[in-house]
């Protein structure tokens, strides 16, 4: 049933950017894009995070114990 009221609305959209566009118009349409940008901004940098510890965890003898310890340095 939803996608049968997409098709009405929106026959030629792809995206859910593009229904959105030709639902609620233009100034929704620039919301849900600076939106979907910030999330896309967001789990880049989460992913290469975890991909930096991973890397760093391959490298070194690293463990979950060692993971939350602060490095103390030697006076």
């Amino acid at each position: 049933m939803l996608t049968v009221q997409l098709k009405l609305h929106a026959p030629g959209a792809k995206t859910f950017l593009q229904v959105i566009r030709a639902r609620f118009g233009h100034t929704t349409h620039i919301t849900f894009c600076v939106f979907a940008l910030l999330t896309n901004v967001i789990v880049t940098a989460m992913l290469m995070l975890g991909n930096s510890l991973f890397c760093v965890c391959l490298n070194t003898h690293c463990t979950v114990h060692t993971l939350g310890e602060s490095k103390k340095v030697a006076p």
